[in-house]
């Protein structure tokens, strides 16, 4: 497994706090907590605490709209 992967995979089941669910996997649990601890943030959520120049975290908002055509 790629490590990319396992990076965005955390990212997004925190982002999409995943972790907050009775269901919720402790591995994966763990794994985002290990990461915010690492990074010295509090949650891999808030992406206001992110200063780490080797780790950037970027937020999509999928609108659905069509990109407008080049041309």
């Amino acid at each position: 497994m790629q490590l990319a992967d396992v990076l965005m995979g955390a990212l997004a089941w925190e982002y999409n706090e995943l972790g907050s669910r009775p269901d919720a996997s402790k591995p994966k649990r763990d794994l985002a907590a290990y990461l915010a601890k690492r990074l010295r943030i509090k949650s891999l959520k808030d992406h206001t605490e992110w200063r780490n120049p080797l780790f950037e975290k970027w937020i999509f908002k999928f609108t659905g709209q069509p990109r407008p055509s080049v041309g």
